[in-house]
């Protein structure tokens, strides 16, 4: 059947913006009396407040998960910040504790190498940089699933959830090369370095998250006074070399 009444009333921001109208409808003639019009009327703004409302509550919503996401990630570098990766690698330990399983969960510990030199010889803006460069690295060498965050200035933490033994063995290896591959594609006058401690959670309730954290912390400061090592070494070998090379040319008296 047709429609043989209408009446509307405009819904009108405060704006002074339209954005619809309130109408009744009937299939028979009608007349609306003053009153009935007003309270058409009140009910469009009544209307006209709740979508306004229910507009300002999605756009608060929407800032306030934009804020929590700020504040659990690093700026510079896109990562979770500590703060948002102690919140999620809580969850994780949580669930992996929470039955038993043939995979293992990991957490990592990175160190950049020589990002003071950097700094001071190249600027901030260049250690910056470099920061970010090594976390691109990080995500290249990690799982998508993989909790990855700047632990803060040239510290990085990461938690391997849901992994193999073997896979989470090898990574220092794959870290190695996705480091070696950078350094030589990049133009950068500096190498990025990273060193590396790990340490696997245990299935029982005796070792925190913080207790495993500092455990990988103290491995990779193992590993990078083994680095820092082998580079004195190898200067070493070159300078001895060099010299070697100096005497030999040298005229017999």
């Amino acid at each position: 059947m047709g429609i043989a009444f209408y009446a509307g009333a405009p819904l009108v921001t405060r704006g002074k913006y339209a954005i619809g109208t309130l109408c009744v409808i009937d299939h028979k003639p009608r007349a609306l009396q003053a009153e009935q019009l007003q309270a058409l009327e009140a009910l469009a703004r009544q209307l006209t407040l709740r979508l306004e409302l229910r507009r300002m509550t999605k756009l608060l919503a929407e800032a306030n998960d934009s804020l929590e996401h700020l504040s659990l990630t690093d700026q510079l570098t896109g990562l979770y910040n500590q703060r948002g990766f102690m919140f999620h690698a809580a969850q994780q330990l949580k669930l992996f504790r929470s039955r038993p399983s043939d995979r293992s969960l990991w957490v990592i510990f990175a160190d950049m190498d020589g990002l003071k030199a950097i700094n001071d010889t190249y600027g901030h803006d260049e250690g910056s940089a470099a920061i970010c460069a090594a976390a691109d690295i990080l995500r290249q060498t990690l799982r998508d699933a993989d909790i990855i965050a700047r632990q803060g200035g040239d510290e990085f933490v990461a938690m391997l959830p849901n992994t193999h033994d073997e896979v989470a063995e090898r990574l220092p290896e794959r870290l190695e090369a996705n480091v070696a591959s950078h350094n030589t594609a990049s133009r950068k006058p500096y190498p990025i370095g990273l060193s590396l401690g790990m340490a696997k959670i245990g299935f029982d309730e005796s070792e925190t998250l913080e207790d495993v954290i500092r455990i990988a912390d103290t491995r990779m400061y193992e590993n990078k006074a083994v680095r820092k090592g082998s580079k004195r070494s190898d200067r070493k070998s070159t300078r001895l070399n060099s010299s070697h090379t100096d005497i030999s040319r040298m005229p017999s008296s």
